[in-house]
């Protein structure tokens, strides 16, 4: 609380070290105001892990010759983290053959350090024109594995790849996040027989945030 007479500056800065020796000096920082994003402010940096602020309070002699002095209540700063993961399973993918034999599973990512995306596929035969008994999830070398290599680098679980029961597809995709990055997953395709299907199931920009998909 403020009166005529009285103010409160206040400044805020980020860093990646706790003692916030790389931090803008505060003489350089520009002042806050209330209720304003502080993320365009010259000394903050989103996804640097620290942040610091400072208030200035001023009073100045009233009238009455007795110190009017702002009181400060209250400070709160909004922030967003990342889940650390997010899972998105697909649609069930019916390949047409009960003969075809996965061969390659790769992906686009974009994902910075401390963030990843992984893959696991599982299989089943067709019962009627919808899948039977489905698989154990697999990675590249075992049930309840993943595919980590977004070229497809080492094909596929050899499981997977002999052409049998394996007329139905799908994956899982798993995103992990340090929490101050996000991985970003734009498309995936899987390669299977002599035929291949891609889908984009997540578009450019597209983040877990939240344990939420955003689109």
């Amino acid at each position: 609380a403020t009166s005529a007479t009285s103010s409160i500056i206040m400044k805020v800065r980020t860093d990646t070290l706790p003692d916030m020796a790389g931090a803008t000096g505060w003489d350089s920082c520009d002042n806050i105001s209330n209720g304003v994003d502080i993320s365009a402010n010259n000394c903050v940096d989103d996804g640097e892990r620290y942040i610091q602020y400072r208030a200035k309070l001023t009073g100045t002699c009233g009238t009455s010759s007795n110190w009017i002095t702002p009181e400060l209540q209250a400070v709160i700063i909004g922030y967003v983290r990342y889940a650390a993961t997010g899972t998105l399973i697909s649609s069930p993918y019916k390949t047409g053959s009960a003969a075809n034999a996965l061969s390659k599973i790769t992906w686009t990512e974009s994902a910075p350090n401390g963030a990843d995306i992984i893959f696991q596929v599982r299989t089943a035969p067709d019962s009627g024109g919808s899948p039977g008994s489905w698989s154990s999830w697999y990675g590249r070398y075992e049930a309840g594995g993943y595919y980590r290599n977004w070229q497809g680098q080492g094909g596929m679980y050899l499981g997977q790849t002999d052409g049998v029961d394996d007329q139905w597809v799908q994956y899982r995709a798993r995103l992990e996040s340090d929490g101050e990055l996000s991985p970003v997953l734009s498309d995936i395709t899987i390669e299977y027989g002599d035929k291949q299907y891609s889908a984009i199931i997540i578009n450019d920009q597209t983040i877990f945030q939240g344990d939420q998909i955003f689109r």
